[in-house]
């Protein structure tokens, strides 16, 4: 039955495909150095899928199963063809297994005739069909072959290749495609612009009817070209890297030339979705955009994945997916459950009510309830796949006739040249580094038992010097056979190979101050650089909707330390102390024998200079090594920070910047506190190294904390691409729909006109305060990358829980507010957190669950195997990070308490948040705000007084009602019945 929508028409489609385009090459995926804002943006409206696998590492295979649904072996095309290949999805396979076989003069080629292809069913079912740029399903013109895409069901067939890939052909005369082609574009158009000009007018043609487009780039396909422009901005990127001493990074295969392509791409998208918005047609169009196989490990990136295109290996099969669907799909979303590109013909045929002939079988199933963020059908989660790629020699790129299979989180690959065989657990081992084929004897027999099966099934052939009768596994040794790899690219921080089991694991407790969640390469930003975190989140959990439970400092510190909401601790401002009754967590972990330690910034009490003299009261914290900084003016007896520099010879001297003066220029690097900090932890890790005694050390760094002070070497590296730094996200007027705390703020953070008055600040400075913000954040990945390396170095990286957050976030202009307060937008309470324990937690998933800061303190307990405080309200976040669940919260709660500026009282303000909605409380006014998070994601519209909303307000009352009453002090405890 046709999937029913809200305009009851059928969805338009546009399927995007770039060629070779690596796993790792997306903003949304962690890339840091390419810029793909569009479609980064296409994620967040949709959904992004970690785990999506091309139908075969090469070309032609991947594009036969996504057209046809079928594995490779099924319709017969399992490597890519060459330029004078007749065949064309053949009807018989035997004829076309392998491109190097001599075939009889006489042979017949044709596509089955009860073999619809994706285009056809689209046309059946009324549907205008169009192909744009690259088809590699048959040979070419020039070679007399004439099998081309019109004769299977597309309709427009625009700038198809004639004469080869595109490789060397990207400028026009396009000497590989139709010759004849005149430019639209002015002289020497490139191909990816004129392609996505033809996009745009294909939308236009046939905006009255429902459209398939398959826009199928020929870029990033090597020989690589970018516009000559797009190329200079790239490697003036890598050199304002070198000229502040930072190496390219190498190992992530940083592409001047593949990034200015992948540039133009992304600018194909913006475009699209511009047109669709124009033409009112964004709501009901299917946008997907994914590769067809890995990307070569030479050019491009994969990730942290092994291998790359032609090797079946993550990195060769693995490729980006995103899907965006406003209709229907709720965006924001992350799938984690593994697809494969033969799922998009069920899919496109549930979607539009087409029933597939009986004699078309599908290898793939329909996923349109995982892109509604349903629970998968039954049968579903344990999908398994397959891979067959027969070779009679090497791929020129290192890919060997193998076959792969992936049963749950068991990965077995065979090679069928020397019948060697490589299995890996790619739950605890995604970088495919350590084969234990020899180890688990009984899952090799059953996946190999499952590949014979299936072979028979398809009738899947075997190049006839190979076979697959008795598979050779080797011992295993330390060292791994070399592999040219882009997980070379980003290399796990360390796993051991026995995984071991501790029961009292080291904490390595990283915390800035006032971070943003979207200001990370892992979190999809593009601009800055943070190799370092980014590698954490490779290695670990990252949480992409954690949030804190406070806007401001010391409330959200005594919160996440107790596992206590702030009205409950008490602590519910800063300038207040927490009071003596209150156990934190280090507490009670040194209690339970661990060593605590912390460097810089604590915040559980009054910090002003008027009222702490040295160092800021204490409870009993737990806290044997206590190295304080508050931040790092010189304005305490006791900030050991000032004593630091003093021993260096310097103090402490933020810079004025004579182009804005909303930004100051801190210490060098190697001077700056969240350097101190980092020297800190290292000492005290390097003090533990051989010791028993489990331990915990909190590192809290003052960064990116206003006044926003980054050394003028990192700050110089964000000037340079100034004007491509974006605006804040505000839009002009939309403060008529918000309080009043709001509007005032806009005159002045905090209420006060001469601190960051966003309505008198020019467009260079906020462009300036956001290049000092995100050089703050490289600074603190370069101190994050000395603390982990000094783990590795000590050999405690296995044992050790890495944990990188911050107490709460910025609104950095965004709705035209800088600093934080009581506005609870997403970049106040939205931010980031990424836990990493090798081999005990899972590594590079990406949990979609709804968490708070206050669900750290009983996670810790929990993981250091000890009971959780009764006090504490927090729920444990083990399941998540070990993936027995994937369900933890409803709803999220915030509290602030200084509402009304100037005299710090009063004022209480309360924030619920679900999946859908946003609702802000305010006890001092009638008035609050409420935020469709689906039709409003920015934010921008207050529907509080909204009739048409009445009834999601009143629903979000009550969840806020619940949750008030859920955060009732549990303390103390009940001893008896009466």
């Amino acid at each position: 039955m046709e999937l029913e929508n809200k305009s009851n028409g059928k969805p338009n489609v546009i399927f995007i495909l770039v060629d070779d385009l690596g796993w790792g090459e997306l903003g949304c995926y962690g890339n840091t150095y390419n810029e793909t804002p569009h479609i980064d943006v296409l994620a967040k409206q949709g959904v992004r899928f970690p785990a999506a696998y091309a139908s075969a590492p090469v070309c032609s295979p991947s594009r036969a199963g996504l057209l046809t649904g079928q594995v490779p072996p099924r319709n017969g095309i399992t490597d890519y063809l060459r330029p004078d290949s007749e065949w064309y999805l053949p009807l018989n396979p035997e004829l076309a297994s392998f491109a190097d076989h001599e075939l009889p003069d006489d042979t017949e080629f044709r596509l089955d005739p009860h073999m619809v292809t994706m285009a056809q069913m689209f046309r059946q079912a009324s549907y205008h069909t169009g192909i744009i740029g690259k088809w590699h399903l048959s040979g070419y013109d020039e070679q007399g072959v004439k099998h081309g895409p019109d004769q299977y069901g597309f309709e427009e067939v625009i700038l198809s290749e004639q004469v080869g890939i595109a490789g060397g052909s990207y400028f026009h005369p396009y000497n590989r495609v139709d010759p004849s082609i005149e430019p639209v574009l002015g002289d020497n158009e490139y191909l990816v612009d004129r392609m996505n000009y033809e996009a745009v007018q294909f939308i236009k043609r046939n905006h009255n009817a429902p459209f398939f487009l398959y826009l199928s780039h020929y870029a990033v396909h090597t020989d690589l070209a970018g516009k000559p422009e797009d190329v200079d901005y790239f490697v003036r990127k890598e050199s304002a890297r070198e000229q502040l001493g930072e190496p390219l990074n190498r190992t992530k295969r940083d592409n001047p030339v593949l990034a200015a392509m992948l540039r133009t791409i992304d600018d194909g998208v913006g475009m699209i979705r511009r047109t669709l918005e124009e033409l009112g047609l964004d709501r009901n169009t299917l946008i997907v955009f994914t590769s067809d196989n890995g990307g070569e490990a030479n050019i491009t990136v994969n990730g942290h994945l092994r291998g790359g295109k032609s090797m079946t290996y993550e990195g060769g099969l693995r490729v980006p997916l995103v899907v965006s669907w406003p209709e229907i799909v709720r965006g924001g979303l992350v799938c984690h459950e593994p697809t494969i590109n033969l799922d998009f013909y069920p899919t496109f045929a549930e979607i539009i009510g087409y029933k597939p002939p009986e004699s078309h079988l599908l290898d793939g199933v329909s996923i349109v309830s995982w892109l509604k963020g349903e629970t998968p059908p039954s049968g579903q989660a344990e999908r398994q796949f397959y891979w067959h790629y027969p070779l009679n020699k090497e791929h020129f790129l290192g890919g060997r006739s193998s076959v792969a299979h992936r049963a749950g989180d068991w990965k077995l690959i065979e090679y069928l040249d020397d019948r060697s065989a490589e299995l890996y657990n790619l739950e605890k081992d995604e970088t495919e580094s350590f084969n234990v084929a020899d180890r688990q004897p009984d899952q090799l027999k059953k996946q190999h038992e499952s590949i014979k099966s299936w072979l028979k099934e398809i009738g899947g052939e075997i190049p006839p010097s190979q076979g697959l009768k008795e598979l050779k596994v080797e011992p295993n040794t330390a060292e791994m056979k070399a592999f040219t790899t882009a997980a070379a690219a980003v290399k796990p921080i360390s796993h051991s190979q026995e995984l071991k089991s501790m029961t009292k694991p080291n904490i390595l407790w990283i915390c800035t101050d006032q971070q943003r969640f979207d200001t990370l390469g892992c979190y999809g930003n593009s601009y800055v650089d943070t190799p370092n975190i980014d590698r954490l989140a490779a290695n670990g959990v990252l949480f992409e909707r954690a949030y804190c439970n406070s806007t401001v400092c010391a409330p959200s510190r005594g919160s996440f330390l107790t596992g206590r909401y702030p009205k409950t601790t008490g602590l519910r401002k800063n300038g207040q102390n927490i009071p003596e009754r209150e156990r934190l967590v280090t507490k009670l972990l040194h209690d339970a024998g661990y060593s605590c330690g912390l460097a810089g910034k604590l915040h559980l009490s009054a910090c002003h200079p008027s009222v702490c003299h040295g160092t800021e009261r204490r409870i009993d914290d737990g806290y044997d090594m206590f190295h304080w900084s508050h931040h790092p003016a010189d304005q305490w007896a006791s900030n050991e920070y000032s004593h630091w520099l003093k021993a260096k010879g310097k103090s402490y001297a933020a810079r004025a910047v004579e182009a804005c003066e909303h930004v100051v220029c801190g210490p060098d690097a190697e001077d700056h506190q969240a350097a101190w900090c980092a020297e800190k932890a290292i000492q005290f890790i390097e003090a533990h190294e051989g010791r028993e005694r489990p331990w915990l050390f909190s590192v809290n760094i003052f960064a990116p904390h206003h006044p926003f002070d980054p050394p003028e070497s990192h700050l110089n590296k964000y000037l340079g691409m100034l004007d491509r730094i974006p605006e804040p996200n505000y839009t002009e007027g939309e403060l008529d729909t918000k309080t009043s705390y709001q509007r005032r703020d806009h005159q002045g953070a905090y209420g006060n006109r001469n601190l960051y008055p966003f309505d008198r600040m020019s467009e260079q400075d906020r462009r300036y305060v956001t290049a000092a913000y995100w050089a703050m954040i490289d600074l603190i990945d370069e101190q994050v990358g000395k603390m982990t390396d000094a783990l590795a170095r000590t050999g405690q990286l296995d044992n050790t829980i890495v944990v990188f957050m911050s107490d709460h976030g910025e609104l950095l202009g965004d709705h035209g507010v800088y600093l934080k307060g009581p506005h609870f937008y997403e970049p106040s309470v939205h931010v980031p957190l990424i836990v990493s324990w090798p081999g005990h937690f899972r590594q590079g998933v990406r949990v979609r669950s709804l968490v708070e800061l206050v669900d750290l303190a009983p996670t810790f307990l929990e993981a250091a195997g000890e009971t959780v405080y009764p006090g504490m309200q927090g729920a444990s976040l083990m399941g998540l990070l070990k993936g027995e669940t994937e369900e933890h919260r409803d709803d999220i709660y915030c509290e602030t308490y200084e509402t009304k500026r100037g005299n710090f009282s009063g004022g209480y303000s309360l924030m619920v948040r679900d999946h859908t909605h946003k609702l802000v409380l305010y006890d001092s006014q009638d008035d609050g705000e409420l935020y469709d998070l689906i039709a409003d994601p920015g934010e921008t519209t207050n529907v509080w007084h909204s009739s048409a909303h009445a009834s999601e307000k009143l629903r979000m009352m009550e969840r806020l009602c619940r949750r008030i009453a859920q955060t009732a002090d549990p303390l103390p405890e009940r001893l008896a019945p009466w």
